[in-house]
Parts: structure tokens; sequence; C-alpha cells
């Protein structure tokens, strides 16, 4: 008598224990099921939308949403973890261009102030060679005046324009 009361016994918890599991798993994969809307399945992540399809009998499967699983369930949260990281190499990439962009402004004027202080050094020149034993203006002066004739250059075409 005692022998079969243990078995028994272990027969109900088994029983109870497997179908709490499946009441757990069912209720994962109703919850899925109930959804009607396409839009509806597909915000969850943890279900997938089925479009309707034939199959090769010819009989003819109506759309619905299913339950992904356990597994699926980690590699979406591992996909949503990629999305960010590329996220962020998207906004790295972005400033690197951005830091490139600013370098090559800077050059682009240091090219400039290296024109203009050959142009100042030439006027300087050209002035000494036609007046020897005159006294050469300072290099200030001599950039100041150059300044003045490219803005008046630049005042003039931007009046013809």
């Amino acid at each position: 008598m005692f022998k079969s009361i243990r078995y028994f016994l272990a027969a109900i918890i088994a029983v109870t224990g497997f179908s709490l599991g499946m009441a757990t798993f069912a209720g994962a994969a109703g919850e899925c099921k109930s959804l009607e809307s396409k839009s509806a399945c597909q915000r969850r992540d943890d279900c997938v939308y089925v479009g309707s399809y034939k199959t090769s009998k010819g009989k003819k499967v109506s759309a619905y949403c299913r339950s992904k699983g356990k597994v699926a369930k980690k590699t979406t949260a591992a996909k949503k973890k990629a999305k960010t990281a590329t996220k962020t190499r998207a906004e790295v990439k972005k400033k690197v261009k951005t830091k490139a962009k600013a370098k090559s402004e800077t050059k682009a004027k240091t090219a400039k102030k290296t024109k203009a202080r050959k142009k100042v050094k030439k006027t300087v020149r050209k002035k000494a060679e036609k007046k020897p034993e005159a006294k050469p203006e300072s290099k200030t002066k001599a950039k100041k005046k150059v300044k003045k004739k490219v803005k008046k250059k630049a005042e003039k075409k931007a009046a013809k324009k």
C-alpha cells in the first residue's frame, strides 16, 4: 500500500508540474495568437507575423501571429544591442568627417595667409628697389596696405555682380 501511494503522489506532482509548465508556455503562445493585426504582432519582440500561403496540396492557410520561443527572444535582444552599436558608429563617423572638414578649412586659411605674406614681401622689395635711399616701410604697414587693396578688389567684384 505504501508503494502505491508514493507512486500516486509522484504521478500527481509530475502531472501538475507538467501542466503548469505547459500553461506558461501556452500563455506566451496564446498572447501572440490573440493578436489579430499585422502591426500589433510586429510591435511585440516575442511574436512573428506569418503571412497567408498555400500548401503543396493546394490548401490555403490564412495569416497568423505566432510566438518566437525562448531562443529567439535572446537573439532579438542581441540584435537591438547591435543596432544601438551601429548608431554610435555612425555618430563617430560623422564626428570624424566634421573634424576632417575643419582641418581642411584651417589648411585653406593658412594657405591664404601665406599668400598674403608673400605679396607683402614682394611689395616691400619692389618699393625698396624703386627708392633705394628711402627707408623701407614696416611690415605691418605694408600688410595693412595689401589688405586694403584686397578688400577694394573684392568690393569691386561684388559690386559688378
